[in-house]
C-alpha cells in the first residue's frame, strides 16, 4: 500500500509515518523546502520537495497512491489572511487533485 503524507515532518505528521512505515506502508512525504527533516530521517520514506499551493506539486504525486493523508498546515502567519488562504488553498487544492486521480 501506498501513502502520502503532507505535514509529515511535523510532530503528529511524523508519528504517523512512522505507524505507516511499521505496518508496511511505501511512505512518501511531501516537504516544503525549508523542512526540518531530523523526526523522519531515520525511516526508509521517498521525500518529495514541493508546496500544496503549487497545483502542478500535486499532480502525478497522487497518480498511483492509496491513501492521502493531509496534516500541513500552517500554525503561525504575519496576518490572518495569510494564515487562512495558506490552509484553506493548499487543503482545497489537495482535494482537487485527489479527485482527478
Amino acid at each position: 500500500m501506498k501513502a502520502i503524507v503532507t505535514g509529515g515532518t511535523g510532530f503528529i505528521g511524523s508519528h504517523l509515518v512512522e505507524e505507516l512505515v511499521l505496518r508496511g506502508y511505501s511512505v512518501t512525504c511531501l516537504v516544503r523546502s525549508t523542512s526540518n527533516l531530523q523526526w523522519i530521517e531515520g525511516f526508509p520514506v521517498c521525500i518529495v520537495e514541493g508546496d500544496c499551493m503549487k497545483v502542478d506539486t500535486l499532480q502525478g504525486l497522487l497518480s498511483d497512491c492509496d491513501y492521502v493523508f493531509h496534516l500541513a498546515g500552517v500554525t503561525k502567519a504575519t496576518n490572518a489572511d495569510d494564515f487562512y488562504c495558506t490552509n484553506t488553498s493548499g487543503t482545497e487544492n489537495l482535494v482537487e487533485a485527489v479527485h482527478k486521480y
